[in-house]
């Protein structure tokens, strides 16, 4: 995950940016992760290739994105308010595009518990919007976020259609 996030935000395949040296965007596999459990490292690299792009920061950015929500979860297992800061900067550079689902986890993520009530309605009308939808990547996303604030029931049979649908699914 953190490898092909790298290689995607520095124009290598995964597999090259696997093998770079240390110093390198993509040297984080995530096989080095779970060996070594290097969130610094990952958290690192995730910053200086997020912070050094050339393009500009758009919500439309696919990999810049992806980027984000790669960064997420290296910021939580990180366990220190200070490794939020990069990605809390970036989200801000956003502005009012962040995109949904993006935003919703962001403002779920770090502190569950106080999930502020405009956030559970924009959840729930995500959810709702689900009914319809065909990118299982939206459809997980939006269950992880409803799970992580224990709200996995009312995300209805969206999920299942991407575990009956498998690699199939999708636009």
């Amino acid at each position: 995950m953190i490898a092909s996030a790298l290689a995607r935000l520095s124009g290598t395949s995964s597999v090259v940016a696997s093998q770079h040296t240390s110093r390198s965007p993509g040297s984080v596999s995530p096989g080095h992760l779970q060996r070594r459990g290097d969130i610094d490292t990952a958290h690192r690299l995730l910053v200086d290739a997020i912070e050094t792009r050339t393009q500009r920061y758009e919500a439309e950015d696919r990999t810049l994105v992806e980027a984000l929500f790669t960064l997420m979860p290296v910021c939580f297992f990180g366990g220190r308010p200070e490794v939020w800061e990069p990605f809390d900067a970036a989200i801000s550079r956003l502005g009012s595009r962040v995109p949904e689902v993006l935003s919703l986890r962001s403002r779920t993520y770090t502190d569950p518990i106080h999930t502020d009530v405009r956030t559970l309605d924009r959840l729930a009308a995500a959810v709702r919007s689900l009914r319809d939808e065909v990118d299982p990547t939206r459809i997980v996303r939006i269950h992880i976020v409803s799970f992580w604030i224990d709200r996995l029931f009312a995300a209805g049979d969206a999920r299942w259609r991407v575990v009956h649908d498998g690699p199939t699914a999708g636009p």
